[in-house]
């Protein structure tokens, strides 16, 4: 999972101050749920086989009402800043510890990485920072900062959900993969749908969350 390959194209880069919004809609499995998760995967002949359908929550300005999105914003300084869950109580917990509270400033690679508790804060934005393609990771890579710089800037990330934790309409997954495109995109690259799935897998695989390998697909096509 973590060496499928993850194509970037270039994309315009927003002046510090712009945002990137990625919205999808949630997933319904409608056959073969659970299929998808190992070992069940790994066992079934020809590996798992799952039909979902993406749903919206209903109608908003004549068009479907996406009920998943995440907002990037371009930053000057040389810096990551992870903003509160939006849609939630301070006191409550979205997915992937998303919950109230303060943002959190990020200026070292050792942070970004602080990512392998799902229930850790911001552990889902900080997987998809790590998951967008832009960074150079691994021993040997320069820090965050310098890496900042040469890309123009920092990126402040938040999300939004209008479904309850634990809907079971893949919502972290399709919430990662919309901050992966958020973020993505206020770097200035995009991902096609094939490379979007794919750096959500290693999102999860981040999280150690072990969940489904297909629950973002019904959000992201």
């Amino acid at each position: 999972v973590m060496a499928a390959q993850v194509s970037l194209h270039q994309a315009p880069l927003p002046p510090p101050g712009w945002c990137v919004t990625a919205c999808a809609p949630a997933r319904v499995d409608l056959s073969g749920g659970w299929s998808d998760t190992p070992p069940l995967c790994w066992e079934a002949q020809g590996g798992g086989a799952v039909l979902n359908v993406a749903v919206a929550l209903g109608t908003s300005g004549g068009g479907p009402e996406l009920p998943l999105s995440a907002r990037a914003r371009r930053l000057a300084e040389t810096a990551v800043l992870l903003v509160p869950w939006e849609g939630l109580a301070a006191n409550s917990s979205g997915p992937a510890g998303e919950g109230g509270g303060e943002g959190v400033l990020l200026t070292q690679m050792s942070q970004l990485e602080a990512c392998s508790d799902p229930a850790a804060p911001f552990a889902l934005l900080r997987a998809a920072i790590l998951s967008c393609g832009v960074l150079k990771l691994g021993r040997g890579a320069p820090p965050l900062q310098a890496q900042l710089l040469a890309l123009g800037g920092g990126v402040e990330v938040r999300c939004h959900s209008a479904l309850p934790h634990g809907s079971g309409l893949g919502t972290s997954s399709i919430l990662g993969a919309c901050a992966i495109a958020a973020a993505a995109g206020a770097f200035g690259v995009s991902l096609d749908g094939r490379s979007l799935a794919h750096a959500t897998l290693q999102l999860e695989q981040r999280l150690s969350s072990r969940g489904g390998w297909q629950d973002q697909v019904g959000g992201i096509y």
